[in-house]
């Protein structure tokens, strides 16, 4: 039967547990628990291993089922020291041997040679499959794990003597014909070379070893690739390989080309091949002549002693110097050159830039430049296909002229370099192309660097995995990319070695951090680190060079520094909390992980840094690393000063976290502790899986012009990619992110990033941040022109400039007078600055216009000490909608407070003229129109317009010089493009084409959730597994499923989250109002007259008052809408208490049964105040960030349940019939379908089948399991002051003990007894005698005015605690039945038939008693 195989996630677990449990025959549980340990944890598994898989069933498309799992360790499994396989004397494995070099005590105990070592040896760590599926399954997961891992040459197992090899692993291997190979490598077991299994025993040093080694060889698995000279017969067999993959025009003739480049070779230019199996796989055409100025004068090529070496006389080592890990400035600047693209730019140094694996060229046709081809590219398995990419050996932009400095480096020196001219690799093949560049290098012997440059615009290729990025120098072209690699980065074992730092090696580690950024506190770092390793893990370590390998070419100078890791263990449970409770690091990992203060790797070896970071991790026995990048919320979330060094290497080799969304909890306490602040710093991770998926990287210049939040939206969807790492992002804007990280203050916001979120979120690490204007887009250049002259050039642009108040927009002469300014942020300092200074103190102010910033306007001139009696606020006549609050009643108050503070509002009137003299305002005349009457205001000192938004006059200035269609707004497609395939928009300054005959457009939607939605369109141009646009049946179904509220006027593209806005109105008045997108005409007064409406539940205490200190209102105003489906669409609010954003914006979209049933306490008057109701304890759940998994986990738990066949279930009575999970969901269904509402009686039955269906225990497990996560560590501090309010001395706990701990309990007083027993069943004998002895005890006990009283609780509370509850009221003299139907009238469902046989028909008969205890009810509790 087929499969698929994918990489393995946590999420499989229960999948993965489900298949062991399920698996017949030899395969079930307990055997497996004989091949890999008792102590079997698949989700720790998966977060350890790093290459795990999972394959489901192929002929099941409509879900997911299980049928294998496969998963590799770094290091010999644990269960073998549990077992005592190793244990004992000086050579016991223990922790020691497995987290250094495990090489030494195996080969005490096996024959295993030097074959099996750290660098190219995996072991398996857990095999199970599912015998229908059982056929292939090894040789697949062996052949893909062995593609994605080049560098791994064996697998081992450790199987139990007292176990025979079982199936797979006994399955004959398939034959590749690689054995007879003549360039591989000899096996350690050759007197077991015959033998066709995958896993082969190794010979054993003594024969008491209770586990056999068996090893499975990469050559018994996958073909050897042979590399051999090209000849000229070889080019019948290249040419259906290079048409397949375009990298010849039919023009040229592939044939008569191939023969011509096979013929041409020279001693500078060899032709290589590559064989498997018999068969041509791959091809490169290596050349040593290379323009060796041009790419010194544009590239950074200091570290790499600029490709050159010393005369021979002079020569003595290849590796002359690697102590500095980043390249120095160039010493003189370049020279300027007219026909050259140039960046001048304020972008950062060097010592910024990243080293990062960069993509290859696109495809293009071989020129005879020496231009070529580059093919392969990363695939998941050896049956996928992969696209071909070009390369190109030189910059595609003639070559500057040599400047003095590069004539003086080249004097005197032999070039050190050769460059690749034409590559090409079948896909099947794409992960070892490293053997062709390690064939290369043998070719060339003299050479020791080997340099490609490709194109920005293409995705990487496998072949750059050994080579290094060089960053362009400042102010050259940015259009091609050079890639370097040096001939120990191909070789088949490391060239660099990771041990544990001591204190001698600070005087090598001093010396090699010379001269670096923040070499002090490196220095500091490393010595209190190598001071502070406590036991057998290490923290700190050095990475020294290693001599290579025999006929590896070139010399190195052995034991050298080469690199710096230092790490600091998170063991304190608090400071582990705050990092998992602000990050999302249990979406990568739930096992502890470390930080790393430090890693520095020379850039000749900078390939090595995953090599590097895995032994890290290995060596110090975690799963996870952690790097902290702090920013500065003082400076717009500026990074603050580190080494850079640190951050290239975490740039390139880790990936970002999100920040999580915490729930504000009242006054900042939880469980009567300070909430901890939120973490300075944008975090990123490295896990044992992500070493081997590595992200593809992309080069593509994409260019975003404004920081607005739809601009800061698709870069974060593009920077947080967990498939791409684009290293080429750059944001244009006037002052940087400093306007994002203001805090709303007087002006609106629309609440899509906060603060803190922008800074965790830490854009400026993926994002080049360019302060200015832009002046031109240059369609034909592809390039964005300043207002300085700079220029930066892109493949892709993005125009995402907000809309802005323009006094032009006035007329009526307002333009070029003085005192007349626009409210837009940051002018109005200025503004007020110039307009109180000119004019007498009494002189007043107009504010003209109908948008909320108006309002708030005049909130700015209270804030700046203006009397409200010098304020005139002048509301021109309604438009769509009336009032921007589009709430009459929200409009009035508002009103009513700017009149409390003396504030003069002027409703209806328009600007007739302004007065002014010697061209500064005076006056203003005003005009209503409907009652035909004028007013004039005089004196005036200032005029400010905050009325009709429009597109800035620069940014229309640009659009239009650009050729690009504007009416009123940029017109654009639902595909967010302009007629430029190259140019997009999105955001307010847009407006879809006519073509879509709609009013819709971004601006009715949220900004962050736009750029979000157009990041995800765009991500298709690179990543396959991306959605593509939408087709046009998709468009179809979409007009299809048009909302019937949009009246025949559906959007193009349909956005799903709220419209917020936030403001801060006269009288220090909080609005704060969210809804679901809707457009500008359906106002709320439409909506309300609609006969699909809703309700609306509002509670108004606010009102304007005088009263001095007041500040013109009290009260508050809030309003909640629910849709007729019972959902939350809306909410407003508006008064002086600042409330809780963040939670309330939660409730967004959620149903009002969730909220405590708010309508039906709304209605039953028991809501007081809105925001002192959502910010009770009952509420904080809903606010945590997991809320919508646990919605989509219980909505799926209840299909799995109503498709699986169900015992009959027990009623409230004991009797079967009670209904089942797949009854109660056809039952709301067709109550959905019908629209006829339930009786109550009716709803009474559902309720009662779903309480006693079987299924309700684990939805109800589900539930806690939430609980739990939302409480963590502070379950029992909850609780502890409920239980002192009801008196509890004594709590039973049904459940595991470890599900919390109760040590906060005992210290208020209370007894915790722990009587487990499982769920479902009856009290075990030891419990009943328990529970006997405590109630006697309560009995005993003296009389005193307040009785004890007792608690317990299990899971669900439908089981174990109420069983123990009626078994004590059957002690205290309470009949069985009377017992049973106390208990379930206080928990509904609870007892199943099991606990009510074992309570009426055995444990009441024998403990009954003669009478009743009348005051039984003191000594329980429920709340």
């Amino acid at each position: 039967m087929s499969f698929r195989l994918r990489r393995a996630e946590a999420r499989d677990s229960p999948a993965i547990l489900r298949l062991i449990h399920s698996t017949p025959g030899d395969e079930g549980e307990k055997t497996l628990h004989k091949r890999f340990g008792n102590h079997v944890d698949i989700a720790d598994i998966i977060d350890g291993s790093p290459f795990s898989l999972v394959a489901t069933d192929a002929s099941n498309s409509e879900e997911e089922n299980m049928v294998g799992f496969f998963a590799l360790g770094n290091s010999p499994p644990d269960y073998i020291d549990d077992e005592g396989a190793l244990a004992g004397g000086s050579g016991s494995a223990g922790a020691t041997g497995r987290l250094a070099d495990w090489t030494a005590w195996m080969q005490r105990s096996y024959d295993i040679g030097d074959d099996l070592k750290v660098y190219n040896t995996k072991f398996l760590r857990f095999l199970v499959v599912h015998p229908t599926h059982a056929t292939g399954f090894l040789q697949e997961v062996l052949a893909c794990a062995l593609t994605q891992l080049p560098h791994i040459r064996n697998v081992a197992y450790f199987l139990p003597k007292s176990t025979i090899l079982f199936a797979p692993l006994n399955t004959n291997r398939a034959d590749t014909r690689a054995a007879t190979a003549s360039n591989t490598p000899q096996s350690a077991s050759t007197t077991h070379s015959k033998v066709r299994r995958y896993f082969a025993d190794v010979p054993m040093v003594s024969q008491d070893q209770p586990f056999r080694l068996l090893v499975c060889r990469r050559k018994h698995v996958l073909p050897i690739m042979r590399v051999r000279p090209a000849r000229v017969e070889d080019a019948d067999d290249l040419a259906p390989m290079f048409r397949e993959q375009n990298l010849i025009g039919e023009s040229q003739k592939p044939d008569f080309y191939l023969a011509a480049l096979l013929e041409d070779q020279s001693d500078n230019m060899k032709t290589l091949v590559a064989e498997a199996n018999g068969e041509v796989i791959g091809f490169m055409s290596i050349n040593k002549e290379i323009q060796q100025a041009a790419l010194i004068e544009t590239f950074h090529l200091d570290a790499f002693d600029n490709l050159v070496k010393e005369p021979r006389k002079k020569e003595k080592r290849v590796v002359v110097d690697v102590r500095d890990p980043t390249p120095p400035p160039p010493p003189t600047p370049p020279v300027n050159h007219p026909d050259e693209e140039r960046l001048d730019v304020n972008d950062e140094s060097p010592e910024h830039g990243r080293l990062s694996i960069a993509p290859a060229a696109p495809s293009t046709r071989p020129s005879s430049g020496g231009s070529a081809a580059l093919s392969g590219e990363s695939v998941p398995s050896i049956h996928e296909q992969a696209p071909e990419v070009d390369i190109s050996a030189t910059p595609a932009t003639p070559p500057p002229r040599s400047a003095p400095h590069v004539q003086h480096v080249l004097q005197d020196r032999r070039p050190n370099a050769f460059c690749i001219s034409l590559f090409s690799i079948a896909p099947a093949y794409a992960t070892q192309a490293h053997e062709l560049v390690k064939a290369a290098f043998a070719t060339f012997e003299e050479r020791d660097f080997c340099v490609v440059t490709t194109d920005a615009a293409v995705p990487e290729s496998p072949l750059v995995k050994s080579f290094v990025a060089v960053p362009a120098r400042r102010g050259m072209s940015d259009k091609n990319c050079l890639y370097v690699a040096n001939r120990f980065s191909v070789l088949d074992t490391p060239a660099v070695a990771v041990a544990r730092a001591v204190e001698e090696d600070l005087e090598a580690v001093d010396c090699f951090v010379d001269e670096l950024q923040g070499q002090d506190d490196l220095r500091a770092a490393f010595k209190a680190a190598t001071q502070n390793q406590l036991g057998t893990v290490p923290r700190c370590f050095t990475v020294r060079t290693i001599p290579p390998p025999p006929g590896a070419g070139g010399e190195v100078i052995p034991g050298q520094v080469v690199g710096v890791v230092v790490t600091r263990g998170i063991n304190n449970p608090v400071e582990r909390k705050q990092w998992t409770d602000q990050f999302d690091i249990a979406q990568y990992t739930s096992s502890a992980f470390a930080l790393v203060l430090a890693v520095l790797i020379n850039p000749l070896f900078a390939n090595h840094s995953r090599w590097v970071l895995e032994e890290v991790m290995r060596q110090t026995g975690v799963h996870a690393l952690i790097h902290a990048v702090p920013h500065d919320l003082e400076s717009d979330g500026a990074v603050l000063a580190t080494d850079a060094a640190t951050r290239a290497v975490a740039q390139r080799e880790f990936v970002p976290i999100r920040p999580r969304r915490e729930i504000v909890f009242p006054n900042n306490m939880r469980d009567g502790q300070e909430v901890p602040g939120p973490l300075p710093c944008s975090l990123r991770i490295l896990t044992a899986p992500l070493l081997y998926e590595r992200k593809t990287v992309v080069n593509t210049r994409i260019v975003v012009v404004g920081a607005s939040d739809c601009g800061l939206g698709f870069l974060e969807k593009l920077a947080y990619n967990p498939r791409l790492t684009f290293t080429n992002l750059t944001l244009i804007s006037t002052d940087g992110l400093a306007s994002t990280y203001r805090e709303t203050g007087p002006y609106i916001g629309h609440r899509c990033f906060g603060t803190v979120e922008l800074m965790q979120l830490g854009l400026q690490d993926h994002v080049r941040i360019v302060r200015g204007t832009v002046e031109e887009v240059d369609r034909m250049a592809k390039r964005c022109q300043l207002e300085d002259g700079s220029v930066i050039n892109y493949d892709y642009v993005l125009l995402t400039p907000g809309m802005q108040f323009n006094c032009t927009s006035m007329g009526v002469g307002a333009a070029g007078t003085h005192g007349v300014y626009p409210l837009n942020p940051g002018e109005e300092e200025a503004a007020l600055g110039v307009a109180c200074a000119r004019g007498p103190t009494e002189a007043g102010l107009v504010i003209y216009g109908r948008d909320l910033q108006a309002f708030s306007g005049v909130n700015i001139l209270l804030s700046k000490g203006i009397e409200g009696k010098r304020i005139t606020l002048v509301v021109p006549p309604p438009r769509l909608p009336a009032t921007c609050f589009d709430n009459n009643v929200v409009d009035r108050k508002v009103c009513e407070v700017m009149r409390a503070l003396g504030v003069t509002v002027l409703d209806g009137y328009v600007l007739d003229r302004i007065e002014n003299e010697f061209g500064a305002v005076t006056g203003v005349v005003l005009h209503h129109r409907a009652q035909n009457k004028r007013k004039s205001i005089r004196p005036v000192c200032a005029v400010i317009y905050a009325d009709d938004r429009s597109v800035a006059p620069g940014t229309f200035r640009v659009i239009n010089d650009s050729c690009l269609v504007f009416d009123g707004r940029l017109v654009v497609d639902k595909f967010f493009c302009t007629p430029d395939p190259s140019v997009f928009a999105a955001g307010t300054v847009t407006k879809y084409s006519s073509r879509y005959q709609t009013t819709w457009e971004h601006g009715l939607s949220d900004s962050r959730e736009v750029g979000a939605k157009f990041a995800s369109m765009f991500l298709s141009r690179f990543d396959p597994t991306s959605p593509d646009p939408p087709s046009t049946n998709e468009e179809k179904e979409e007009e299809t499923n048009t909302d019937p509220r949009e009246n025949g006027n559906p959007p193009p593209l349909r956005f799903k989250d709220a419209k917020k806005t936030v403001a801060v109105l006269p009288g220090d008045l909080q609005y704060f109002h969210f809804d679901r997108p809707r457009l500008l005409s359906h106002t709320l007064e439409f909506r309300a007259a609609q006969p699909d409406y809703g309700r609306d539940l509002v509670l108004d205490s606010l009102e304007a008052t005088s009263e001095e200190g007041s500040g013109g209102a009290r009260g508050s105003y809030f309003r909640i809408h629910v849709a007729p489906t019972g959902h939350i669409e809306s909410i407003t609010y508006l008064g002086r208490r600042r409330i809780p954003l963040g939670n309330i914006l939660c409730l967004y979209g959620m149903h009002e049964k969730y909220v405590n049933n708010v309508v039906a306490r709304f209605d039953e008057g028991i809501i007081e105040d809105f925001v002192t109701f959502f910010a009770q304890d009952w509420a904080l759940p809903l606010y945590f960030d997991r809320f919508g998994e646990f919605t989509k986990d219980i909505d799926e738990e209840l299909h799995a349940l109503r498709d699986k066949e169900e015992p009959e279930s027990t009623d409230a009575d004991g009797n079967g019939g009670g209904g089942t999970i797949a009854e109660v969901l056809d039952t709301l269904a067709e109550q959905l379908d019908t629209g006829v509402q339930m009786s109550e009686e009716e709803q009474c039955g559902v309720y009662k089948a779903f309480d006693c269906a079987k299924g309700r225990k684990v939805l109800d497990d589900k539930v806690f399991e939430y609980l739990l996560e939302c409480e963590r560590d502070n379950v029992a501090d909850g609780y502890a002051s409920l239980l002192q309010a009801h008196n509890v001395k004594h709590l039973v706990r049904c459940c595991d003990p470890a599900a919390y701990d109760a040590t906060p309990l005992s210290k208020t007083g209370v007894t915790v007894h722990d009587w487990f027993f499982e769920d479902g069943t009856v009290p075990p004998e030891s419990v009943v005698t328990s529970l006997k002895t405590l109630i006697s005890s309560f009995t005993s006990a003296p009389s005193t005015s307040e009785k004890p009283t007792m608690a317990l609780h299990c899971v669900s509370g439908i089981g174990r605690a109420p069983v123990l509850v009626a078994a004590a009221l059957v002690l205290q003299g309470i009949e069985g039945e009377e017992a049973v139907e106390v208990v379930r009238k206080s928990r509904r469902g609870a007892l199943n038939r099991a606990q009510l046989a074992w309570l009426l028909d055995d444990f009441a008969p024998k403990n009954r008693k003669k009478g009743k205890s009348k005051g039984l009810r003191r000594f329980f509790s429920r709340s």
